[in-house]
């Protein structure tokens, strides 16, 4: 039956919930206690915002394992979405007592402290993280969200880059170029140029004459950032 548990990961992770749901009952029917079949099924409810489906598998699995960090964790996310704090704050600080050092809850308990602005004590959950496994691609698009409140632009590309590293997509290209750009304060001003010529068009009717120069310019600019290393 793994290759249930190994579908569903798969699913979860292309975020079809509801199939990842269906491998994860399968687990469940043929072990009730399989506590990552129950996790998983609860973080598919989760995503579907079936809440109180997935309350009762979180609490069904805290019967079985009463130190299952894993299952305070989704607890906190649930109540912290239907706007329970105090149980949000109490689910995630009882998981990080019983597994300090576990990069999941780490990064889980730093993007709640975000969320309620304590971001220096956020970053520093989340560097925590991303020390003990760093290959947490989403850690790192969280810490780089914190960098940017910060405004600590150094950071912000240093992420953007270690998120493309990790996963080479052109999704990934285009937030990186973008980085290479706020670093270099360019962003701003490419943006406020393209809606100066947008406004150009429409009032004007200049498309012909620099619709070819902008293009040029445009791939030009990208070419140098995307070669270009800070």
């Amino acid at each position: 039956m793994d290759s249930s548990l190994n579908k569903a990961r798969d699913a979860f992770l292309k975020h079809e919930f509801s199939k990842a749901l269906n491998f994860y009952q399968q687990e469940i029917i043929a072990d009730p206690k399989n506590l990552e079949a129950l996790l998983g099924a609860a973080k598919c409810h989760a995503m579907m915002n079936n809440y109180t489906e997935a309350v009762s598998l979180c609490r069904r699995i805290i019967d079985l394992n009463p130190n299952f960090a894993m299952a305070h964790v989704i607890l906190s996310e649930i109540y912290y979405r239907t706007g329970e704090s105090s149980k949000s704050r109490y689910e995630i600080e009882l998981a990080h007592s019983i597994s300090p050092t576990d990069p999941n809850v780490l990064e889980s308990y730093g993007v709640l402290l975000f969320q309620d602005k304590n971001w220096d004590r956020g970053i520093e959950l989340l560097e925590e993280a991303l020390r003990l496994d760093p290959k947490m691609q989403h850690a790192y698009f969280n810490l780089s969200m914190m960098y940017e409140k910060k405004q600590d632009i150094d950071k912000v590309l240093w992420c953007a880059q270690k998120i493309y590293e990790l996963n080479p997509s052109i999704k990934n290209k285009i937030r990186l170029l973008i980085a290479q750009m706020n670093y270099k304060r360019l962003f701003k001003p490419i943006v406020i140029g393209i809606l100066l010529f947008l406004f150009g068009i429409i009032v004007f009717r200049i498309w012909e004459l620099f619709i070819p120069i902008l293009i040029a310019l445009i791939i030009m600019l990208f070419v140098k950032v995307s070669l270009q290393t800070p």
